[in-house]
């Protein structure tokens, strides 16, 4: 999955020739409000309007300062899918001698209250996080902007300080990869979800290789429907969508192989979705997704598979036992 991309906005990095959407959003006055009435140090600042002038004279130093320069900074115009008409714009850079990064999102005026701020923040926060490998990002704005507190909060962004009415906020790598599991809709799938669990395990082939054979369509309708024997066991089999894909699920018993206990069967990540830290994360929030008298999550994992025992070890699992070939672990929760 291209991480930069939802059903409805995707980020798209100008050529030189489409900096007139730049120059046209700068220079509108809805859109530019927020600087209103602020001594800023923009070359082109405009303090009775907020407006920037962006003249084409300043165009190409500009884009050579902006483009292509990751993972020190990013700029990218928001794109309505449907259309491929530029709504936006976001950006990521580092400060000289900071170990952090400040960020922006601003959203045409004409195309404010649809949704766009929230996607564009989320899709910004993760190219920064999972593939420029950030491990902080800051920003600043009024504290009465309540809608952008809203999404930024809810994105991960904590309130650090406020100054004369400024809010400091800062996401680090941990409260972004929390934020965004909680964003992510966990439902129990069904027979329905039967294309989307296949599809799934398609992209890890490795773990079948550990436990054979090839995933079908019966093999994954007998993986939601079967459950031990014995009074008391509830099943679950949750998948973790983002925008519509599926691109986590877990195999869940309560109350097995003892009472209180939760036993996982099988928990695998999309392999598009991996070394982002979002499984170490699933894992992490586990807790919330069983009943309160659970105290501890025990597993299997097959003795030849390596990389599936060292993640367990990483999310704090650990050994207490061998039965034909398979590692028995455990964590308290």
């Amino acid at each position: 999955m291209n991480l930069m991309k939802t059903d409805r906005i995707y980020l798209h990095v100008p050529m030189y020739s489409e900096l007139y959407y730049r120059q046209k959003l700068l220079a509108d006055p809805q859109t530019m409000s927020y600087n209103k009435g602020y001594e800023l140090s923009f070359s082109g600042h405009n303090p009775d309007t907020g407006c920037v002038a962006f003249e084409k004279n300043e165009w190409a130093r500009w884009y050579d300062w902006w483009i292509d320069h990751e993972p020190e900074r990013f700029y990218a115009y928001v794109m309505r899918s449907e259309d491929n008409t530029p709504v936006g714009e976001v950006d990521i850079y580092r400060p000289e001698n900071s170990p952090f990064y400040e960020m922006g999102v601003v959203i045409e005026a004409c195309h404010r209250g649809k949704g766009y701020g929230l996607a564009a923040l989320k899709l910004l926060l993760a190219h920064a996080f999972d593939d420029m490998h950030v491990q902080e990002v800051h920003n600043c704005f009024e504290e009465t902007r309540q809608a952008a507190m809203a999404i930024h909060q809810r994105c991960g962004f904590e309130k650090d300080s406020v100054d004369q009415g400024i809010a400091q906020m800062i996401c680090t790598r941990k409260s972004y990869l929390n934020s965004r599991v909680r964003m992510m809709e966990r439902k129990e799938l069904s027979a329905e979800d039967i294309p989307d669990v296949l599809e799934l395990y398609r992209t890890n082939p490795q773990y079948f290789v550990h436990c054979p054979p090839e995933a079908d369509e019966a093999s994954v309708s007998r993986d939601l429907s079967e459950k031990p024997e014995g009074s008391g066991i509830i099943k679950h089999f949750y998948g973790w969508y983002e925008d519509g894909r599926l691109c986590a699920l877990m195999d869940l018993l309560e109350n097995y192989p003892e009472k209180a206990k939760a036993w996982t069967g099988l928990f695998m990540v999309h392999s598009e979705y991996q070394r982002k830290g979002l499984g170490r994360t699933v894992i992490a929030q586990l807790k919330e997704t069983l009943s309160e008298e659970m105290d501890e999550v025990r597993l299997g994992c097959a003795e030849t598979n390596n990389a599936a025992l060292k993640f367990w070890q990483a999310c704090g699992f650990r050994k207490y036992g061998h039965r034909e070939g398979v590692i028995l672990m455990r964590k308290t929760l």
